[in-house]
C-alpha cells in the first residue's frame, strides 16, 4: 500500500466568511462557480422521497433555473460541506493505512437514512462525540454567514454515517479504531465516558458485516460515489470491480476524492477573487512548506 498520497491541511472555518460577495455576477468567476454547481446538481439525481434539506439543496438541485445572485451562498455551503468530507475521508485513510479498516468497504453504495442497522448507529453516535464533526448535526446558517438567510439546511450527518458504515463495514475491534481516531486528533477532543459508553452497546455485535447500509437501487449510481439526500456529498462508495483493478488502491482513491474537492476550491477562488497565496487548492499549495506533508501513517505510541 502507498503512502505517497499528499495530506491535505483544511481551512479555517474563517475561511467563509473573510471574502465579500462580488459585486458583478458577470464575471468569469461566476460562470466557473455555476459549472462545479450544474455538475453537482446532475449527479444529485437520486429520488430521496420523503426527505427535505431545505433551501440550499433545492436551489443547488435546480441551479439552472435560479438566480445568479445565489451561486456565492451555495458556494460557501459546498466548500464547509468539501472541508467536512475531508476530515472524515482523512480519518478513514489513516485506518485502512493502519489495517484498522480496509478500502474494501466502499465496494458498496451506502443507504444513508433509512432503517440504519444498531450498529451503525451506534458508532455514528460515538463518531459524533467528536468536536469537529459535532457542527454536521446543526443547520448551515450556524456556522456560516449567508448573504440570504434561507438558503440553509437541516443538518449534514450524511459524512458520520458514511464514516460510521465504513469502520462497520471492515473493522474488527471498535475499540481499537476509535483509540487511534483519538490519537491521530483529526476530529479533534472528545468524551472519552461517551464514546465508552456508547460503544458498551455494541461491543458484543459481529464485525465486520461487510452488508452493513448495502443499499442496490443506487449501483447505478455514476463515478462511484455516493448517491445521498445530500447536495454536494461525495464522499466515494459502490465502486464495485474498480477496486481489484488499479496497482496503486490507495493513492488512486485518495486522489480521486480529492480531484472532486479541488474543483470545488477552485471554483471559489475564482469566484471570490482569493489571492494566490491563500488558495487551497493542492495546486496552489504545493509551494508551501507548511503544508507540504505525506499521508503517512500516523505514528501509535507505544505502550507504557
Amino acid at each position: 500500500m502507498s503512502t505517497a498520497a499528499r495530506r491535505r491541511t483544511e481551512l479555517d472555518q474563517s475561511y467563509l466568511t473573510h471574502y465579500a460577495t462580488p459585486e458583478s455576477t458577470g464575471s468569469a468567476g461566476f460562470s466557473i462557480a455555476y459549472d462545479v454547481l450544474r455538475s453537482k446538481a446532475e449527479a444529485f439525481s437520486l429520488d430521496w422521497s420523503g426527505y427535505d434539506e431545505g433551501h440550499f439543496a433545492s436551489l443547488g438541485s435546480n441551479i439552472a433555473r435560479c438566480s445568479p445572485v445565489v451561486i456565492p451562498d451555495l458556494m460557501r455551503g459546498l466548500m464547509w460541506r468539501g472541508r467536512h468530507q475531508s476530515k472524515v475521508f482523512q480519518v478513514f485513510m489513516q485506518l485502512c493505512l493502519h489495517q484498522f479498516c480496509r478500502l474494501a468497504s466502499l465496494e458498496e453504495p451506502v443507504q444513508h437514512l433509512f432503517n440504519l442497522p444498531d450498529l451503525v448507529a451506534h458508532v455514528g453516535g460515538a463518531l459524533f462525540s467528536f468536536e469537529g464533526l459535532k457542527p454536521l448535526m446543526h443547520p448551515g446558517s450556524d456556522y456560516i454567514e449567508f448573504d440570504d438567510p434561507l438558503v440553509t439546511w437541516m443538518h449534514f450527518n450524511g459524512p458520520v454515517v458514511w464514516l460510521a458504515v465504513m469502520i462497520v463495514r471492515s473493522a474488527t475491534n471498535l475499540a481499537d479504531v476509535f483509540d487511534f481516531i483519538v490519537q491521530c486528533g483529526h476530529l479533534g477532543r472528545c468524551s472519552k465516558e461517551e464514546v465508552d459508553r456508547l460503544l458498551d452497546a455494541c461491543l458484543k455485535e459481529k464485525l465486520p458485516n461487510p452488508e452493513a447500509c448495502k443499499d442496490p437501487t443506487m449501483a447505478n449510481y455514476k463515478d462511484g460515489v455516493n448517491g445521498s439526500p445530500f447536495f454536494g456529498m461525495f464522499l466515494p462508495s459502490g465502486a464495485g470491480a474498480s477496486l481489484a483493478s488499479p496497482d496503486d488502491l490507495f493513492t488512486s482513491t485518495y486522489h480521486a476524492f480529492y480531484s472532486r474537492l479541488t474543483k470545488i476550491e477552485e471554483a471559489y477562488d475564482a469566484l471570490f477573487d482569493v489571492p494566490e497565496h491563500d488558495r487551497l487548492s493542492i495546486r496552489f499549495q504545493q509551494d508551501k512548506k507548511k503544508d507540504a506533508r505525506e499521508l503517512t501513517p500516523y505514528p501509535i505510541p507505544p505502550n507504557p
